[in-house]
């Protein structure tokens, strides 16, 4: 199995370092293969297959090139390319489709090469006023380990707001992944209704904070537990559905419209 590929970009990085290269002495190939591995469908690789064909299959003999560049607060896109011993054109860039972190780890992991013969490489994009600088751990993390790394520290605190500004970077990516993250959300609430079991400790919190920063036009005027919140939430979602049909529930509440879709009230 192939190894998990772990991006990192540091904020003293100039805008054209690149934090991992393989091919230095021109001895070593990025075609050894590497160990361990990301879980994607096949369904799920299919499809980006079919949107992003030209990241699919790409020349690794010189490791793969990773460009990131940030279009809006908290917003980061990326594409890849082969790796080569020039710079890319601008031309090459301004062609780059931007993809979210968690379609580039579904990509990545169709590739049998070690992480450090990933090259992440910051660029400017022209269009954007904004740089990807600072800290960023983008494509590191799955949603859950996300929520794991935010709920570590500080154990000194039981408010959950402190737990949140302790992890800016993590709370940044759960936002910017929004269908990944309303999923996520959506599939434990669900998950632990099942099995009479209540999401009522600090993920649930943190689960019902981020479900209301990323669907404000559903938040609820309602003191209760997350479970019980949850609850709401999806019974409000089903009459939405039901007086304003799919159609405009997509439109008007995605959030809902996606909870349905997991539930299997309606078909994608």
């Amino acid at each position: 199995m192939k190894k998990p590929v772990r991006l990192i970009m540091n904020a003293a990085a100039a805008v054209c370092v690149v934090l991992a290269v393989c091919f230095m002495t021109g001895i070593l190939s990025c075609r050894d293969k590497a160990e361990g591995s990301e879980n994607f469908s096949r369904e799920e690789i299919d499809a980006l297959r079919e949107k992003f064909p030209e990241y699919f299959g790409l020349d690794t003999f010189k490791g793969l090139e990773v460009y990131v560049w940030q279009m809006a607060p908290g917003s980061y896109s990326f594409g890849v390319m082969s790796g080569t011993n020039r710079e890319k054109t601008f031309e090459e860039l301004m062609g780059l489709k931007g993809v979210t972190a968690e379609e580039l780890r579904a990509i990545l992991s169709t590739y049998d090469i070690p992480e450090d013969c990933i090259s992440v490489i910051p660029w400017q994009n022209p269009l954007s006023s904004y740089i990807a600088g600072s800290f960023i751990s983008l494509a590191e993390k799955t949603t859950g380990e996300l929520f794991d790394t935010i709920m570590s520290s500080p154990s000194w605190s039981s408010n959950s707001q402190d737990y949140l500004d302790a992890h800016e970077a993590e709370h940044r990516q759960l936002l910017s992944d929004v269908d990944g993250t309303l999923s996520y959300i959506f599939d434990q609430f669900l998950n632990a209704e099942k099995k009479g079991v209540p999401e009522n400790g600090l993920r649930g919190v943190l689960m019902r904070t981020i479900l209301d920063e990323l669907a404000p036009e559903s938040v609820l005027d309602l003191a209760a537990a997350p479970q019980d919140y949850f609850s709401a939430w999806k019974d409000m979602a089903i009459k939405q559905k039901e007086a304003l049909g799919e159609k405009r529930l997509q439109k008007d509440y995605p959030a809902e419209h996606l909870l349905l879709q997991i539930m299997g009230d309606i078909t994608p």
